[in-house]
């Protein structure tokens, strides 16, 4: 237990961890503002069994000729404080509520924020169904069903501790009797249930991630899907793993809310046994005053005390929330890495070995030099490296064997260089104007008039034209209104903008025409032999090695 509340404490940010107690002690205010609310409340339910003594009894007490007046204005009172009560509460609550979820906000920012800065080869060979939900659902959770289940144990068994002690005080059998049946119904809720939802919840998030997978599915291959006539095998397997979804969390829902019934069963039969107590042997006015406070306070008791019991179980049903973001370590100590080089003479690759699965060698034993400001042309059969290759150039991926150098120098990071921009196969296009497109976001110094004029040497120009809103046209993710030819120049575009020493280009023209794409080559050309960029380009096209200053074939490596 003590190390699951040490998971806890470290998945939450340290400026968060600072603000704990005040959360938890205003919980407590919110429990003591109950309990004195339950205590106004028992006189005036002596009221409702015997009026004439019950202003005796409070006569008496005070010392004070109770009247009418002083009813009327104690009631008036008891309204404004039960008014007053329920708007510091509901504050409490919206601050411990906002508190929770920002937590959970700052756990999904950071998850984004390790997964820009970590491994590059771990991005690619984890499940993205899986991502999405540890980057959305489950910080979610963790808050719901983690952080506010503790904050309702702590302030619910304030309530019931106090109560139990004054029952101890008034009747301590009666309460000892009581206590050990609620414990015997509580196991026995837990015992049962317990198994079955923490079964329920890990259906839930795996069923969660197989229909993201499913939707990622139908959005990627909407074209192939339906060339394939399979629409309905795709709808199907969404349906399946949608719907069992949607009805593990009804089965859930059904079980957290039926436990109160049982409480509510046990609260009624307390209660009426109370009632025919007073009703066959009596009782004195004074202990009348204590069983409406006892009476009162069952009525809050039992929902306290099922809180208590819907907190457990959800903790221990979705303890596996805190397994899961926990193995992400979320906050690591930062590394003083070295700098890289800045590319000014040239980069090499010395004795590089590279495998993914640290078996099979993509790139065994490589040996190259690339001087700056040269076009290189690697060439090759699929699945010889020559993508792997161009990664290794960006830094994102680390030799298996062998270094890479810049400047003669030995990189020891994996860090994406800060003088490379990279044009893949696929470009990648999100949701976004046409400027964030090309500019990844940035927002300030902001050069539009190199903008157009590489729109107009890539020719988009006319294409440009006709959009009405012109750079702040919004895109849509992968949008399937732009060709492959147009997608690949707004990339070509965007890597240019980064005004990189080298540029990486991965079948970045593949989808031109032939015209087109010499014209490209002949520009990219240019910029080499003026400005000394360098370019290392993947492609199957001969066209290419008409611009090249090193063609480098690979075969066996």
């Amino acid at each position: 237990m003590k190390s699951f509340l040490t998971k806890i404490a470290l998945l939450i940010p340290k400026n968060k961890r600072k603000k704990l107690p005040f959360v938890f002690g205003i919980s407590l205010l919110n429990s003591i503002l109950d309990f004195i609310s339950i205590a106004l409340l028992a006189p005036y339910l002596l009221l409702l069994f015997d009026a004439n003594e019950s202003i005796k009894f409070l006569s008496d007490t005070f010392s004070i000729q109770v009247t009418t007046t002083h009813i009327i204005w104690s009631l008036l009172f008891l309204v404004f404080f039960y008014a007053l009560k329920n708007f510091i509460q509901t504050r409490i609550i919206f601050k411990q509520s906002k508190f929770v979820y920002s937590i959970a906000s700052d756990i999904s920012e950071q998850l984004m924020k390790n997964y820009f800065s970590g491994s590059y080869i771990e991005q690619v060979q984890q499940d993205k169904g899986s991502i999405l939900r540890d980057f959305q659902q489950l910080p979610m959770l963790f808050g719901t069903y983690i952080l506010l289940s503790l904050y309702y144990i702590i302030s619910e068994a304030f309530i019931v501790f106090v109560f139990i002690l004054l029952g101890f005080y008034f009747q301590p059998l009666a309460t000892l009797f009581s206590i050990s049946f609620i414990l015997l119904t509580a196991f026995i809720i837990l015992k049962i249930r317990n198994k079955k939802v923490t079964s329920l919840n890990n259906e839930i998030s795996q069923t969660y991630k197989e229909s993201l997978n499913q939707i990622m599915n139908a959005f990627n291959g909407f074209l192939q899907i339906k060339s394939a006539k399979s629409e309905q095998a795709f709808e199907d397997k969404f349906k399946r793993s949608n719907g069992k979804h949607n009805e593990q969390l009804s089965l859930l829902s059904i079980y957290k809310q039926s436990n109160i019934r049982y409480f509510e069963t046990f609260a009624i039969v307390v209660i009426a046994i109370i009632i025919l107590y007073v009703q066959v042997n009596g009782m004195e006015f004074i202990n009348m005053f204590i069983l409406s406070f006892l009476i009162s306070s069952i009525i809050k008791f039992i929902p306290s005390f099922n809180k208590i019991v819907n907190s457990v179980i959800d903790i221990r049903s979705n303890r596996y929330t805190v397994d899961i973001l926990s193995g992400y370590n979320l906050y690591p100590n930062k590394e003083n890495s070295s700098k890289t080089p800045h590319f000014l003479k040239s980069i090499r690759l010395q004795d590089v070995s590279f495998s993914y699965d640290k078996n099979t060698p993509v790139i065994d034993n490589l040996s190259m030099e690339i001087s700056k400001g040269n076009f290189v042309a690697i060439t090759g059969p699929s699945g010889i490296g020559k993508t792997t290759l161009l990664h290794l150039c960006t830094g994102v991926l680390a030799p298996t064997k062998g270094n890479v150098l810049i400047d003669s120098q030995i990189v020891e990071n994996t860090a994406f260089f800060d003088f490379v921009s990279i044009v893949p196969q696929q470009p990648f296009l999100f949701k976004g104007t046409l400027l964030e497109n090309i500019v990844m976001k940035k927002s300030t110094d902001i050069d539009t008039s190199f903008i157009f004029k590489l729109l107009e040497v890539f020719d988009l120009n006319q294409w440009f034209k006709g959009l009405e809103k012109g750079l702040d046209t919004e895109l849509m993710l992968d949008s399937k209104t732009i060709s492959g030819g147009q997608k690949q120049r707004i990339a070509l575009i965007r890597a240019l903008y980064q005004k990189p020493n080298l540029l990486l280009l991965d079948e970045a023209t593949n989808q031109l025409d032939t015209a087109l794409e010499i014209k490209v080559l002949e520009y990219l050309k240019e910029l080499v032999e003026k400005e000394s960029l360098t370019i290392i380009a993947v492609s199957h096209n001969k066209a290419l090695l008409d611009v090249a200053t090193i063609h480098l074939d690979l075969k066996n490596n």
